[in-house]
């Protein structure tokens, strides 16, 4: 690979001599929840928790926050399932309303909090301290 143009040559090639050529699966990786970089070891300790630092090549995580980027995504998720599963139960069986409030309105508060359950405020400081007034 050439450099660009404008970039000494030399200083060049001795950054890709020195640069580690790991070719992992970004695809790969990202399905297995491990390192982008080297491939192995784990980037969550918890559900969406992400670890302190990467076991592998010792990259730390904790300042990289997601915010509640996960947590929404889950909750998209578990949103279409259940809107998925109450049609096909209409279609299907076609029972009165009260049974599906029944059915859904405890499923669709219940997955999304037990898939989000333990996140906390991952160490941020409360919105006292951060200027908003609250």
């Amino acid at each position: 690979m050439p450099p660009a143009p404008g970039i000494d040559y030399w200083r060049f090639r001795k950054y890709m001599a020195e640069t580690p050529n790991h070719s992992v699966s970004a695809l790969r990786a990202g399905l297995l929840c491990c390192c982008p970089e080297y491939g192995n070891g784990r980037l969550y300790s918890g559900y969406l928790q992400v670890v302190e630092s990467r076991n592998v090549c010792g990259f730390a995580l904790r300042k990289h926050d997601t915010g509640d980027g996960p947590a929404g995504f889950v909750v998209l998720i578990f949103g279409a399932v259940t809107v998925a599963l109450a049609m096909w139960v209409e279609l299907a069986y076609q029972p009165p309303y009260w049974v599906h409030l029944m059915i859904w309105a405890p499923t669709s508060r219940r997955l999304p909090c037990d898939a989000t359950a333990g996140q906390g405020d991952s160490g941020r400081a409360p919105l006292q301290t951060q200027g908003f007034g609250f």
